[in-house]
C-alpha cells in the first residue's frame, strides 16, 4: 500500500546511510577516474605548450599528471567547525577508495600510483579556497 502512495504522490522516503554511502563511493569513484583521464591529457599539454614557448623557464607549479609515476588527487572538506557532519563519511570512503586503488590506476595502457591528498576547510569557504589553491599550485 505504501508503494502506491508514493507512486501517486511523488514523494519519495530518505534514502538510508548505507545507499547514501554506496551512492557517495560510487560518485566519487567516478569523479577520481574523470580527474585522471584529464589530468593526464591537460599536463601532456601544459607541458608541450611550455617547451615551445619558454624550455628554460621553471614556474614552480606542478600537475598532479603523473610525471613521477603518482597521480595525485586532492580533496577539501570540512572535516572540523559546524559543517564537520558533512565529512563524517570521507575516511570510511577513502579507505575504500584507497583499497580499489591499491594496486594503481592504469590509464594510457601506463600503471600510475594514486596518492589523495585531503585538506581541511575548518568550515570556512575562505580557506577552503586557499587549501584548493595550495593543493593545485604547492602540493601538485
Amino acid at each position: 500500500m505504501s508503494e502506491n502512495i508514493e507512486q501517486e504522490s511523488g514523494f519519495q522516503a530518505p534514502i538510508g546511510r548505507r545507499k547514501f554511502l554506496a551512492l557517495s563511493g560510487g560518485g566519487i569513484a567516478a569523479a577520481i577516474l574523470a580527474a585522471c583521464s584529464k589530468s593526464d591529457s591537460a599536463t601532456t599539454d601544459t607541458t608541450a605548450t611550455a617547451e615551445t614557448t619558454a624550455p628554460a623557464t621553471d614556474t614552480g607549479i606542478t600537475g598532479g599528471g603523473g610525471a613521477d609515476g603518482t597521480i595525485k588527487i586532492g580533496y577539501v572538506s570540512p572535516a572540523t567547525g559546524p559543517l564537520a557532519a558533512f565529512a563524517s563519511a570521507d575516511a570510511f570512503i577513502f579507505e575504500g577508495i584507497k583499497t580499489f586503488l591499491a594496486d594503481g590506476l592504469r590509464v594510457g595502457g601506463k600503471s600510475y600510483k594514486v596518492e589523495i591528498l585531503a585538506e581541511d576547510s575548518e568550515s570556512d569557504p575562505t580557506k577552503a579556497a586557499a587549501k584548493a589553491g595550495k593543493l593545485i599550485t604547492e602540493d601538485g
